[in-house]
């Protein structure tokens, strides 16, 4: 499977990973989430490895810039959740590029180890 085979609907999922969102901002923002951070973790997590290995880091990089584009920080892009209004968009970023890592859900990518190469 090449990358571009890696899209929403063709070895992505719409939408994908948005069981992370909050789990990425709570980890982030120094905001107390509404569940365990154990429980998003998990549900993140889940979400990451039902993605295939060749698609992993594109559903990172998709979900990444839908979800903390990087206009954020000039006062574009979506609103954040109302508990971190003053967080950085790039510290959120950063974060959820690490999500394939052993230290957060430890899946192995198309680069053939648990990490993603991210330009």
């Amino acid at each position: 499977t090449s990358i571009y085979t890696c899209y929403e609907g063709v070895g992505l999922p719409v939408d994908p990973l948005q069981g992370c969102h909050y789990y990425v901002t709570s980890q982030t923002c120094g905001f107390v989430p509404l569940l365990p951070i154990e429980v998003m973790k998990d549900r993140c997590c889940r979400e990451l490895a039902a993605i295939s290995s060749n698609c992993r880091c594109e559903g990172l990089r998709v979900f990444i810039d839908r979800a903390f584009p990087p206009s954020q920080s000039q006062g574009g892009g979506p609103p954040q959740p109302p508990l971190a209004p003053r967080c950085p968009t790039e510290v959120k970023r950063d974060f959820a590029r690490t999500l394939a890592l052993p230290g957060q859900c430890n899946l192995p990518t198309i680069h053939g180890g648990p990490y993603c190469v991210f330009p």
